[in-house]
């Protein structure tokens, strides 16, 4: 078909003719008769005597005429609309209109525009253009129910989204949410049945919700919410914006409820299916995870967000120890890179910043030619190649492709809402994606540099704004800061990046130090690799020692020899490995090694877990759980009431049983738990730790172990689930929540999969959170558990720091060796808001 220029588009008419000799060249371009057509462009655009003089001399206005009009003198089948085309007066835009849509109401239009209700009136089908991808779709709502839900939806993944058009009706709904407020839901609702808030087209209330909730109006935000649900139950973009409300909020169960139903609306709901699958790996459910991400990405939108699903696919089914069995990556065929990720985090005075684009490439582009850079205010900043993310690694290795990242740490001016990243292969551009940008607090005090910047901001425990300040003085951190800025890393969950800046570090500076800190370098590289479980992980690891033995042979290096000795089965070699470590330390023991100690002597030394088919299981359990924390009476006095309080006030309908254990009591521990006891109902028990134990560090290591030594005789005399936590931490999700993902699902035991910190490679289960179901198989864990701890301090004569960890050294080897038909299930940390990396004291008196 014939196609039309941008109607009211004058760039291409000549300042020096007239306008009818600039109509007559159009004119003989196309093929038209110019003085046929004159007498008709001159009536329309009703320039009258200045149709005779320079177009140079016309006003912006008067070009435009000039162009609508010589647009409608030559038919064409497709006309091009580039936003509205709001060309003079009132009574000249209705004229516009009559002669493009009516006159010509059998031609084709191709608009673009923000308006939607522009789109609406004019179009019967829409595409959505992001991030350099058009994504098409057969009818007008469908586009903008991708549109807001791709722009608006709450979760942080999500873009921000403009303000919705209707302010006024924003407005009048936050002044009846500050009038009526949130706990009266009756009359909230009929104010907003009055204020037609129903008919508000669904991206427009979808973005109402945003705007609430970005304006801190969360009860407000969730209550708009329950109404829009409750008077569109066919529409499941209100549904999936619930889901998230709830999601951020931590409430899993309602957000899962909430995306089902939008599900049940409409199955081939996107951001539904979406939503789910990171929910439900955002709690460890992978199996559900991984069938949910699948089905999201058969019905993605566009090419990236099928590969970003299949890769979060892949990775589901990573920590359920089964293997990657992607689907061929077709889109790979379609273009040379796929970016999957980005993101981009700001200083607010734009000091500082940082910038990362992943993404998956084909196996025959040279990643070596490949740059990616970004412009601002007139300055180019290419990105440094680094390791890409472990999601991303598994998929290409699975698919048999690339995998990449770039990274930048350069001050980038604040005021940019986001930025464009623009791929260049042999100097040739081949991609462009956009990243928002996201604005974060740093201090900025005068005279500072940024490298104490980023220790102060390390202090204050603000990890985002650390990690940038540290980012711009890579070349003077002293190892303490190059240990600080990984671990933030790793609290962001960057481990890749803090894989790549430890092994820079270790690569340049390794033999220029000898400090401890040096020395942890070396240990959390080691994790980070392990960590990764790809191909040849313990090969990375083995030649890595290798290396840094040619500074000598260092305690750190002896023991995370000993660690690999361990996770190859070469028991006797790791306490060789273990017992010249000790030897080298003198009374300095590192801790962090200590399960490898014990795996390495006592592995063989304790019966496996063997069936408790003869323990008695209450058939009528007083309680439907257990929560049980054990600590001495120092922790107990400052934190249980902080803990105990968060407990109970999440019970959400279900019978709850919170019991704690003391150990070594003393008067203030004791009248701290009978109050407790009186007020929240708390049962309590108490010990006093083993006389043989003469170590103090010891001492206060037996009652991280005390809880499983407890754990049997609880889990037989109530006869239902115990969930145990550590003391220095809050209950984040319902307890409702907690047994229907654990108890509900028939699991036998529970525990985070993956610790987010762990010293040792091998290790998987953290002895933070874990769950006992009264089961055959939960008894026979239990058991085990105990027999391990209690033989492990039997035979180490409580003189050694070793047994700090003994408690994990029994669960992992209970893993390995459970019962045939043991169900196991992953708690989420989510559920657990630990406090072990701040300033406990500050932050509890906000509870």
């Amino acid at each position: 078909m014939s196609v039309s220029w941008p109607l009211a588009f004058g760039g291409a008419f000549l300042g020096a003719l007239t306008g009818i000799d600039n109509v007559r060249f159009v004119c003989r371009l196309y093929g038209v008769d110019a003085e046929e057509k004159l007498p008709e462009i001159e009536d329309f655009a009703e320039l009258g005597k200045y149709l005779r003089e320079p177009v140079r001399s016309y006003s912006s206005g008067m070009r435009a005429r000039l162009a609508f009009a010589t647009s409608m003198a030559i038919d064409f089948d497709c006309y091009l609309i580039d936003e509205i085309i709001a060309v003079g007066d009132d009574r000249f835009q209705r004229k516009c209109e009559e002669e493009l849509f009516v006159k010509r109401g059998d031609r084709a239009l191709l608009i673009v525009s923000h308006s939607s209700t522009y789109i609406r009136e004019h179009c019967h089908r829409a595409s959505v253009l992001s991030s350099g991808i058009l994504t098409n779709f057969p009818d007008v709502e469908q586009a903008f129910e991708y549109y807001a839900s791709h722009e608006l939806a709450l979760q942080p993944h999500m873009s921000e989204a403009p303000q919705a058009p209707n302010e006024m009706i924003g407005a009048a709904v936050t002044a009846a949410i500050d009038e009526i407020g949130t706990q009266n839901s009756g009359l909230l609702h009929a104010k907003l049945r009055d204020l037609r808030l129903q008919e508000v087209s669904s991206v427009d209330a979808a973005g109402l919700v945003g705007n609430l909730h970005r304006g801190g109006l969360i009860a407000g935000a969730v209550a708009v919410s329950e109404f829009l649900m409750k008077e569109r139950p066919d529409e499941p973009l209100f549904f999936v914006t619930s889901g998230d409300l709830f999601a951020m909020r931590r409430q899993h169960r309602p957000a899962v409820a909430a995306y089902l139903r939008a599900l049940d609306v409409d199955p081939s709901n996107y951001w539904a299916n979406r939503n789910l699958a990171t929910e439900y790996f955002n709690v460890g459910r992978y199996p559900e995870a991984a069938n949910y991400f699948e089905k999201a990405r058969t019905i993605a939108p566009s090419p990236e967000q099928a590969l970003e699903m299949q890769t979060m696919a892949v990775d589901s089914r990573f920590w359920m120890d089964e293997p990657a069995e992607p689907q061929s990556i077709q889109i790979l065929e379609q273009h040379p890179i796929h970016v999957v990720n980005g993101s981009c985090l700001i200083s607010e005075d734009g000091s500082s910043s940082r910038i990362s684009v992943a993404g998956l490439a084909r196996n025959q582009l040279n990643l070596e030619q490949l740059r990616c850079v970004v412009e601002a205010h007139g300055q180019r900043h290419e990105l440094l190649p680094a390791w890409a993310p472990n999601p991303l690694r598994r998929m290409a290795i699975a698919a048999k492709v690339q995998a990449f990242e770039y990274l930048l740490y350069a001050p980038i001016p604040h005021e940019h809402g986001s930025l464009t990243c623009r791929f260049e292969l042999a100097g040739l551009p081949v991609l462009e994606h956009r990243i928002d940008a996201l604005s974060v607090s740093g201090p900025s005090k005068a005279g500072t540099s940024l490298l104490e910047s980023a220790r102060i901001a390390d202090r204050e425990h603000r990890s985002a704004a650390c990690v940038l300040l540290y980012g711009q003085n890579q070349e003077e951190m002293r190892p303490l800061d190059v240990v600080r800025m990984a671990e933030n890393l790793i609290l962001l969950g960057l481990f890749h990046e803090a894989h790549k800046l430890l092994w820079d570090w270790f690569s340049q500076h390794w033999f220029d130090f000898t400090d401890e800190h040096a020395d942890a370098i070396l240990d959390m590289l080691c994790v980070e690799i392990a960590r990764a479980r790809l191909p040849g992980w313990r090969q990375e690891i083995s030649a890595l020692l290798s290396q840094a033995r040619a500074k000598g042979e260092s305690p750190s290096i002896l023991a995370n020899e000993g660690h690999l000795a361990v996770a190859e089965g070469q028991m006797t070699l790791a306490i060789s490995h273990y017992a010249k470590a000790s030897a080298q330390l003198g009374d300095r023991q590192l801790i962090h090694f200590a399960r490898g100690i014990h795996t390495a002597r006592f592995a063989g030394e304790v019966e496996s877990p063997r069936s408790k088919s003869s323990a008695k299981i209450n058939d009528e359990p007083e309680f439907d759980i257990v929560h049980l924390f054990a600590c001495d009476s120092h922790y107990f006095c400052r934190y249980a009431e902080s803990l105990v309080r968060s407990s109970s006030r999440n019970k959400g309908g279900v019978a709850l049983a919170i019991h704690a254990h003391i150990v070594d009591p003393d008067e203030p521990s004791l009248q701290t738990a009978e109050r407790l006891a009186e007020e929240y109902g708390i049962r309590f028990t108490t010990e006093q730790s083993p006389p043989e134990i003469r170590d103090s560090q010891v001492r206060r290591a037996y009652f991280t172990c005390a809880r499983f030594l407890m754990a049997p005789q609880l889990l037989a005399s109530y006869g239902c689930p115990i969930l145990i936590t550590e003391t220095d931490a809050l209950i984040n999700w319902t307890w409702a929540d907690i047994v229907e993902h654990a108890a509900g699902s028939g699991s036998d035991v529970g525990f985070v999969h993956s610790a987010l910190w762990s010293w040792v490679p091998w290790t998987k289960i953290p002895a933070g959170i874990f769950f006992y179901a009264p089961t055959d198989p939960g008894h026979a864990w239990a058991d085990y558990v105990a027999r391990f701890i209690q033989h492990a301090f039997d035979r180490q004569g409580g003189d050694s720091s070793d047994v700090w960890t003994v408690d994990q050294v029994g669960l992992w080897l209970a893993q390995h060796s459970a019962l045939p038909d043991c169900r196991t299930v992953h708690l989420p940390m989510a559920s657990i808001l630990t406090l072990a990396t701040g300033d406990k004291a500050n932050v509890l008196e906000g509870v």
